[in-house]
């Protein structure tokens, strides 16, 4: 009797083993996938900042291109006063 009752227990113990070894497996790869996915979401992000900063970049250029043909303009209309 006793033979069996340590049987029974050294497969519960086994079994419980296993399910928290399962259990550490499935969690290491839950946070590898959303570590991923971290870095998925932060690419994407970075590269629409770099995309509006090169829209901006360009935009500041053309009014700052803008404004100094204005300016020229005014110097010579000062200068046929």
């Amino acid at each position: 009797m006793k033979t069996s009752h340590k049987k029974y227990l050294r497969d519960a113990i086994g079994e419980i083993l296993l399910v928290v070894i399962g259990m550490l497996m499935a969690l290491q790869i839950n946070n590898s996938n959303e570590l991923r996915k971290n870095k998925e979401e932060r690419a994407i992000i970075l590269s629409a900042k770099k995309e509006d900063f090169i829209a901006t970049r360009l935009n500041f250029l053309q009014t700052s291109k803008k404004q100094q043909n204005n300016c020229d303009v005014i110097e010579v209309k000062i200068n046929l006063l």
